[in-house]
């Protein structure tokens, strides 16, 4: 299974100074396509690569990861590879 935790909202605002708040303030829209989880299941889907296998987890990842990670307990199941992309400490 792949998961996908992601706000899909763009970056949100710094929360303390130990992040610059530049970030926050840029469009991130590509083409026609605005930020949401639908425009990455679009391009999972022209490639191909959209399955039933493919999971999206909406939110930023101090909410939505300890929630992924209960779930996964619960079934008696465990995380192979985790990889983490935040852009600063408040996603």
């Amino acid at each position: 299974r792949i998961v996908l935790a992601d706000s899909f909202r763009g970056i949100p605002k710094a929360r303390s100074h130990a992040s610059d708040d530049f970030w926050s303030e840029v469009n991130f829209t590509f083409g026609e396509c605005q930020l949401g989880w639908e425009c990455v299941s679009e391009n999972f889907q022209r490639f191909n690569l959209l399955s039933p296998r493919v999971r999206f987890v909406e939110g930023v990842f101090q909410e939505s990861l300890p929630l992924l990670s209960e779930a996964y307990e619960q079934d008696g199941r465990q995380f192979a590879v985790i990889r983490i992309d935040a852009d600063m400490d408040e996603s």
